[in-house]
């Protein structure tokens, strides 16, 4: 970031203004950030960023690629242009009047063409028509260049799609601006729950948010031209001790949503911090060994089932990573091919599994990045698959599936540019878990288990998986060892290591409504990998055997 007091800020703000405000005269400048200090702390974040560009200013830069497209000699073309303000706080541990606070916005566009059969992409962050039909005209001349050099295949390429145009506005709902809201009092939430955290002896904790407000106009050629205004929250609250026989963590379940300010207002905010403190500083206190490796039953509660959920079925359902085309980038799946998947009896029949981008999950939009508008569908039932997640480039794939199940062939609405000037991919929505038997608790499902294991609020960084999503691991996650359905001590030094197909068929409970958690983390996918933020919902449940491993070294 780079440090600025509030006066040379708001002159960089005012200019930025001023060039925006003027036809044609728009500055190539893609990127401001600042620093905020104590003095602009009673300040919001409004009053601090540049004005945001006007929505109609957007759609007038995308229909410029647009004709500039056409005019090139473009089949088809889209663009994606928008606009992102961002505000991140973060509470140092101990010290409530000098967080790190961060202004960032950024202006960003990507268009996508197709000339005789062979795509390209064009990207730029100067918010002025000139540039834009430039990068437009540019990307022409490159896929005139592809479909020269494109050689004759006998295996043709899924047909694009087709998808109604579409136009209109849609704003994420929000209740309370977050950038309306002075900055201190933000601060001070996360400063109060820190606090309340600490009232245990031995206990630290932390708190920060990060709020994305972003305009984006997307545009084709077909006649689809839609403004979406989107407000996220990425929360972050955690108590941790390491008093006793070992470091643990935990966080409270705030995690990555759509909405505003009143996300993070929870009236019991300050007493979810309080009974977090006191239970981490006694699950630290637990005593803590190795567990012998070997076949064990597992229970995981239902945040690290959302983190496995997305990481083995998330990703390996993405149709291009399926089709081979992130086979050098982020990988491919173990389901596939689809003809030999789809419909089989592939896990265990406890297992259903829907997708969608619905408010309030982190990444709710009306329409995805090809224009197409979203919708929720199942993608596991029963333990079978029955859909994958596909754009307008990928659904005709699955037409003959979507026949027979008599389904209109259509894109799921997975198409997603993470900012305007990345390339369009397929990434996971929102997963949810179906519960089971709302009388299950997770005490039940440990009541089960004679000796295992339970997996508490493994994150996404716990899980590795291979290229495939075949197989993978867990490791730093903090487990528990089960011994006659009761939780006795924490395992020290182990992991878990599982095939993926195996794994699902092992699932032999699925706890209640009452265990149900929401995770969040982020995705790759790629090349160079690009960041997402995804997220999940399940309910805890228990498989009736994973590898234990060993990862410290044996004394």
């Amino acid at each position: 970031m780079i440090p600025v007091n509030r006066r040379k800020f708001l002159g960089a703000a005012a200019m930025v203004a001023a060039r925006a405000a003027i036809p044609g005269r728009l500055s190539a400048a893609p990127r401001w950030a600042g620093h905020i200090g104590r003095a602009d702390a009673a300040s919001s974040a409004n009053a601090l960023l540049p004005a945001t560009l006007d929505a109609s200013t957007l759609r007038t830069l995308a229909a410029a690629a647009l004709d500039a497209a056409r005019a090139a000699g473009a089949t088809y073309a889209d663009v994606r242009v928008a606009e992102l303000h961002e505000l991140e706080i973060r509470q140092r541990f101990g010290e409530p009047l000098v967080p790190d606070v961060d202004l960032i916005v950024t202006f960003t566009y990507g268009v996508r063409v197709l000339v005789n059969g062979a795509w390209a992409f064009a990207h730029g962050s100067a918010p002025d028509a000139a540039s834009v039909a430039a990068s437009a005209r540019g990307a022409v001349a490159t896929a005139k260049g592809n479909a020269a050099a494109l050689k004759p295949s006998s295996q043709a390429s899924p047909e694009w799609t087709a998808a109604p145009p579409v136009t209109g506005e849609w704003t994420s709902p929000v209740r309370i601006d977050p950038f309306g809201v002075a900055i201190e009092d933000q601060i001070a939430v996360l400063w109060a729950g820190e606090q309340a955290a600490q009232r245990t002896s031995g206990v630290e904790a932390n708190g920060e948010v990060t709020w994305r407000r972003e305009s984006r106009v997307i545009a084709s050629t077909d006649g689809t031209m839609v403004t979406q205004t989107t407000c996220r929250g990425l929360p972050y609250f955690g108590a941790s001790s390491d008093r006793g026989t070992g470091f643990v963590s935990l966080r409270l379940p705030l995690v990555s949503t759509s909405g505003g300010y009143e996300t993070i207002l929870v009236p019991t905010l300050q007493d979810q911090m309080k009974v977090a403190g006191e239970q981490v500083l006694r699950l630290a206190s637990l005593p803590y060994r190795p567990m012998d490796v070997g076949r064990h039953p597992a229970v995981f509660d239902g945040f690290s089932m959302g983190s496995l959920s997305i990481a083995t079925l998330g990703a390996a359902l993405e149709l291009d990573r399926v089709m081979g085309y992130e086979a050098d980038a982020s990988g491919t799946s173990f389901l596939a091919p689809v003809d030999e998947i789809l419909g089989q009896q592939f896990f265990s029949p406890l297992l259903n599994v829907s997708a969608g981008r619905a408010v309030p999950a982190v990444n709710a939009v009306k329409w995805d990045d090809d224009g197409v508008e979203v919708h929720p569908y199942p993608v596991i039932t029963g333990g079978r698959v029955v859909d994958y997640h596909t754009s307008r480039s990928t659904a005709s794939t699955l037409r003959s599936w979507y026949e027979r199940q008599h389904l209109p062939m259509a894109s799921r609405g997975c198409a997603v540019a993470v900012t305007a000037a990345d390339p369009v991919l397929i990434r996971t929505p929102h997963l949810t878990m179906e519960a089971g038997d709302s009388a299950t608790t997770i005490d039940a499902l440990c009541k089960e288990v004679g000796r295992g294991v339970l997996v508490h609020q493994a994150d996404w960084g716990s899980l590795s998986m291979d290229q495939r999503c075949g197989s993978g691991a867990l490791v730093g996650a903090t487990m528990f060892e089960i011994e006659r359905g009761q939780i006795v001590r924490r395992v020290a030094d182990a992991g878990l290591q599982f095939a993926t197909r195996g794994l699902w068929k092992s699932l032999v409970a699925v706890g209640g409504t009452n265990t149900v958690q929401t995770c969040d983390g982020w995705g790759m996918k790629g090349q160079p990998w690009i960041p997402v933020r995804q997220s999940a919902t399940a309910p805890a449940v228990a498989f009736k055997d994973v590898d234990l491993i060993m990862t410290g070294r044996r004394s």
